[in-house]
């Protein structure tokens, strides 16, 4: 591509704001973590949106950035890790490999709601579900 992309994307853009999340993870060994706290995503550039999850760690809020790029296919980057996948309509489906894992998210933009599913497989076992449920508190 020789154009310089000047205007985030259209998921940068539905992601951008602030969001209450809830969020819930399940193991293979039936461990279970709900949590439930504030994300705020601000554009960084028109690929780019940083995230920081207040009160996420111990209380500590957490910042990275990720860059979602759309060409001819989606690709999320976050940190050395790349997933790559498609948009349809209003769901993004992407996975990508890390070491012996494989993680398989779904991403679901709908209006002032947004669905985050991660699945992580290893050795063709599920070991990880994720399940996050944000709700837009305000625009950028």
């Amino acid at each position: 591509m020789n154009e310089k992309i000047t205007e985030p994307n259209k998921i940068i853009r539905f992601l951008s704001g602030k969001w209450m999340a809830r969020d819930v993870v399940i193991t293979a060994d039936n461990d279970v973590h709900s949590r439930e706290y504030t994300e705020i995503m601000e554009i960084k550039d028109p690929v780019t949106v940083t995230i920081t999850a207040i009160g996420y760690e111990d209380g500590r809020d957490i910042n990275r950035d990720m860059i979602i790029e759309m060409e001819d296919e989606v690709t999320l980057r976050q940190a050395n890790f790349i997933a790559k996948g498609s948009k349809d309509g209003n769901c993004i489906s992407l996975s990508g490999s890390q070491e012996s894992r494989t993680y398989r998210f779904r991403l679901y933009l709908l209006g002032d709601k947004f669905i985050f599913q991660k699945d992580v497989v290893e050795e063709r076992n599920l070991i990880e579900a994720q399940m996050s449920y944000l709700i837009r508190i305000s625009d950028p």
